[in-house]
């Protein structure tokens, strides 16, 4: 038994629910554990700089103090021994809290001087610690903390700076202050989950921790692992290398703790903050176990939800998704599948035909979206008013619409195709759209069922086929029915495809270059570039009627593109090595290409490559550039032409064109197309186009040239209506670039009339 859509809409969901529930266990530990490490290290290393930071700075501010008071001791105009100025100078620094006790040792004999201190009797500072470290150093320092040599002893930490007279070492300046700030400091970070806070030196010692017992201990005793030398190692070497304040930190792991560890430069120091992995995890499956119980409540509301509101919620909601918003037809997906269950699988065979609106891209860019969906209904209405009532329509996009006609009394296929031509001249007519006159152009593609396909995609392909057939020929008919001579040219089209990969791979493509006249200055002023092939795989000469429009349907035009303007860059390059110019170098640009992303850096980097200037090239589009994106197009080419390119419009006449685009367009040049030219002495009516065309383009003040002139007659008739350029075989065929300079070479140094090819 068949399922019906609703039914299958509902069982889809219930098996998706189910399924989101299974997975969303592993997903949510997955995410959570995630989530809360990196936001835990995010923590811990936040906390870690702030706190390295204001050690740091505090240290710092003391290396500097006693540097001072260094420089004013050495430099004492009296001795230094017994010095009643020299010593109250000291007692006032004291007063300030900042230091215990501050006091200077002499070298020579042991002399010290100390604020509030009664020396021990046979006190010799030169063998203490601190002397001992700092006095290797012979540097401002901050030596490990030490205790005194009290009753009972006391833990202070060092600041020390050698005293130098005419740079001999003659002593040492001490001062003491209590590590209360700095073990302060460090027990103020409140750390989540039982983890610990410590201080170790560079060979990991414990310096300050909460515990004053674990004080001395090495880090492994703390914690059962070691972090490991490299690492130790690496702060170290790092911290070398930059300025006091600089904060270098770095998130280690073990198997059994996470560690963030970051240097405290000045003291040559590391605070380590460390979190135990086992008590992390127990929390991670904790938040795990809430997020699943949420999921499930989730669960369970979604499913009443669901029964509750079937008929009121999912039966509106299917019908959306079966039918086009605008026009309320079947959309594609619903289409296939009715015709496939009610025709295909019946054996009833029928017609199938994809109603394309041709112009429908410059209609979007002219018309508001409300007008396009009027516009949609308004053909959907003539379709169904000329077509018989048992015929399916959909709307298979948002230019096509898609008819199935069944054929159930065996009509002959002309009688059908009549009924085709009835509505395409239907279609024809104009439609009035929020108070304007549209005028549409429509080309339909056909098949027959089960002639041409025994499913609806096969029938589907073999219309769009033939209609894009149609499109590549512009002399076919608006309604082009399949034939299996179709899929012979689809065949040829891809051996020329597979071809044109072979042939820029082998380097089969040559560029020739065609002169273009001047008719006012009687002179050749510019080239255009135009592209040859001969395939040795297809072993003939391609003529570029067949491989570009075959490239234009696929990415295959940005390689030729590319290779044309690397090609002609390089070529131009050469010929100004010579000392060759050429006023301008003309090259074609599909709008493929064109609307590249990345087309204007990549054409920039060429000529930057190549030491060509923009002013040289001149781009040629031709109008059915408009078709996609009129607006992005415009403002592509006015950013190339405010760059110093050059821009042309090719093939002028035989597209779309449009006057409300042309006066936007940055055009310098309209190059009017061949067909206008070829009957040109017999044809009045063309003589009056190109008389009109070269009035409009004065009056916009664009440079007219006229393509494919190949007699005198066509030349003086081109000269009466005021054409500045001429490019043909009259003057010049396309050649190679050996042969265009000796072609040049040829010519008269002043005034070159005529020479023919």
């Amino acid at each position: 038994m068949k399922l019906n859509n609703k039914n299958k809409l509902l069982y889809s969901i219930l098996s998706l629910l189910v399924l989101g529930l299974l997975s969303s266990a592993l997903v949510a530990y997955l995410y959570i554990s995630s989530a809360q490490r990196q936001a835990l290290q995010n923590e811990h290393l936040v906390k870690a700089r702030a706190t390295t930071e204001k050690l740091s700075i505090w240290l710092s501010d003391n290396l500097n103090i006693v540097s001072h008071y260094a420089e004013v001791i050495a430099q004492h105009p009296q001795g230094l021994r017994n010095n009643p100025a020299l010593q109250e100078y000291l007692r006032q620094s004291t007063a300030t809290g900042r230091f215990d006790y501050i006091s200077y040792s002499l070298e020579s004999d042991g002399y010290m001087w100390i604020n509030d201190w009664m020396i021990p009797k046979n006190y010799n500072p030169r063998l203490r610690p601190w002397y001992i470290n700092s006095k290797q150093a012979m540097a401002p320092s901050i030596p490990e903390p030490y205790f005194s040599v009290d009753a009972v002893p006391y833990r202070y930490l060092a600041v020390t700076a050698p005293l130098l007279q005419d740079g001999q070492f003659i002593g040492m300046v001490l001062g003491d202050v209590p590590l209360e700030f700095v073990k302060n400091t460090v027990m103020d970070i409140k750390l989540d989950f039982d983890g610990q806070v410590f201080i170790t030196n560079h060979q990991g010692e414990i310096l300050i921790h909460k515990n004053g017992q674990m004080e001395g201990l090495l880090q492994t005793t703390l914690l059962g692992e070691n972090l490991s030398a490299s690492s130790q190692s690496s702060l170290s070497d790092n911290k070398n290398n930059q300025p006091p304040h600089t904060d270098i930190s770095q998130i280690m792991e073990t198997d059994a703790y996470i560690y963030t560890v970051s240097s405290i430069g000045v003291a040559d120091w590391h605070l380590v903050l460390a979190q135990q992995k086992s008590i992390l995890n127990k929390q991670l499956f904790k938040s795990t176990l809430n997020l699943l119980s949420a999921f499930v409540g989730i669960f369970l509301m979604t499913l009443t939800l669901l029964f509750i509101s079937n008929r009121h919620v999912f039966s509106p909601l299917l019908n959306l998704l079966e039918q086009d918003a605008n026009t309320g037809l079947s959309n594609k997906r619903t289409f296939k599948e009715q015709i496939s269950h009610q025709y295909i699988d019946a054996k009833i065979p029928g017609m199938l035909v994809i109603i394309n609106i041709n112009n429908f891209n410059l209609l979007t860019a002219a018309l508001s979206g409300p007008a396009i969906a009027q516009l949609q209904n308004e053909i959907k209405f003539r379709i169904q008013q000329i077509l018989p009532p048992d015929i399916q329509l959909g709307m298979f996009s948002e230019n096509r619409f898609i008819v199935f006609f069944p054929n159930h009394s065996n009509q002959e296929k002309r009688d059908q195709l009549f009924k085709l031509q009835q509505l395409h001249e239907g279609l024809a007519h104009f439609y009035t759209v929020k108070e304007q006159q549209i005028t549409c152009t429509f080309r339909q593609g056909v098949s027959f069922f089960p002639q041409h396909g025994s499913n609806i995609e096969q029938l589907i392909d073999r219309a769009f086929s033939v209609m894009g057939n149609a499109k590549k020929h512009t002399n076919a008919g608006n309604i082009q029915v399949y034939s299996p001579d179709i899929d012979q040219q689809l065949s040829e089209d891809l051996r020329i495809f597979s071809a044109i990969h072979n042939g820029l791979r082998n380097h089969e493509f040559k560029l020739a270059f065609q002169p273009q006249y001047d008719l006012n200055q009687q002179a050749y002023k510019g080239i255009e570039v135009l592209l040859r092939w001969y395939s040795s795989e297809l072993e003939r000469q391609v003529s570029p009627a067949e491989f570009i429009p075959i490239s234009e349907a696929s990415h295959l035009i940005i390689n030729l593109g590319d290779f044309v303007i690397n090609a002609t860059l390089q070529q131009i390059s050469e010929w100004r090595k010579q000392d060759i110019h050429f006023e301008t170098v003309s090259i074609n640009i599909s709008p493929k290409q064109l609307l590249q992303h990345n087309f204007t850096d990549k054409l920039l980097s060429a000529l930057d490559r190549f030491q060509v200037p923009a002013e040289q090239l001149e781009l040629e589009i031709t109008e059915s550039l408009l078709f996609d994106d009129p607006e992005r197009c415009i403002e592509l080419l006015k950013q190339l032409k405010s760059l110093g390119f050059a821009i042309a419009i090719d093939d002028f006449g035989t597209g779309y064109s449009s006057l409300q685009y042309l006066k936007l367009l940055p055009v310098d040049k309209l190059k009017v197309d061949r067909a206008f030219i070829k009957e040109l002495e017999t044809s009045p009516k063309d003589q009056v186009i190109i008389s009109m065309v070269t009035e409009m383009a004065k009056a916009l003040s664009f440079t007219t040239l006229a393509e494919g002139a190949e007699s005198e007659a066509q030349i003086d008739i081109l000269r009466q209506a005021g054409y500045d350029m001429v490019q043909g075989f009259y003057y010049a065929k396309p050649m190679s670039a050996t042969k265009l300079i000796q072609f040049i070479n040829t010519l008269p140094i002043a005034n070159p009339q005529r020479h023919p090819a």
